[in-house]
């Protein structure tokens, strides 16, 4: 009698057991099949060097943390490899592995491989586990991605116009300063030969 106790009390606890993760939510692994992940080969594709420096979370739902929020990493650019990268730059990342978040560490640098789809804001990049980001020291830059060059300014068009601006201005000081001299050289000249005479 107690050993079918036992053996009924063991069904019962496999049945409850069952039921309680059949019930559960499938918690899914990040996976790099998927291409909507992989930065390689896109036309949209940014490959930059840069410095980690901030880190911002942003929970979609205020009440609940989910692996896939976004956390928006800055970074100042040092050199740039494909596509284009403002001098601080923001890149957009899932929170967790579990949704291929990639994790940076504030104060290293890393070759930041990352795409700029249309829903994650002006200016804005996105990268994960999959595109193939690392730190610097993890891995050289491929060959076929160099020479590389200064990331660009956001208003480079104003930031020549006033250059330019200042060089006018600064021409016209000159000229305006020479032709000052030579006037007072003339009044000189000229008081010096009056009193002479």
């Amino acid at each position: 009698m107690a050993r079918k106790m036992v053996v009924l009390i063991a069904i019962v606890m496999m049945t409850i057991s069952f039921s309680i993760l059949a019930g559960a939510p499938q918690a899914w692994a990040c996976s790099c099949l998927d291409e909507e992940f992989s930065a390689q080969g896109r036309d949209d594709g940014v490959t930059f060097v840069g410095l980690a420096v901030e880190r911002k979370e942003q929970q979609q739902d205020p009440d609940v943390v989910a692996s896939d929020d976004p956390v928006i990493w800055t970074f100042l650019v040092d050199r740039v490899y494909k596509g284009s990268a403002q001098p601080q730059q923001d890149v957009v990342s899932a929170l967790a592995e579990i949704s291929c978040g990639y994790e940076f560490e504030l104060g290293r640098s890393y070759v930041v491989q990352a795409w700029s789809p249309p829903d994650v804001g002006a200016g804005r990049l996105v990268t994960n586990l999959c595109s193939e980001t690392r730190l610097v020291e993890q891995a050289p830059i491929p060959g076929f991605l160099i020479p590389a060059r200064q990331p660009e300014r956001a208003n480079s068009k104003e930031g020549a116009t006033s250059v330019g601006n200042l060089a006018a201005v600064g021409l016209a000081v000159a000229v305006g300063g020479a032709v000052t001299a030579l006037a007072l050289g003339i009044l000189v000249l000229r008081h010096r030969r009056r009193s002479s005479s």
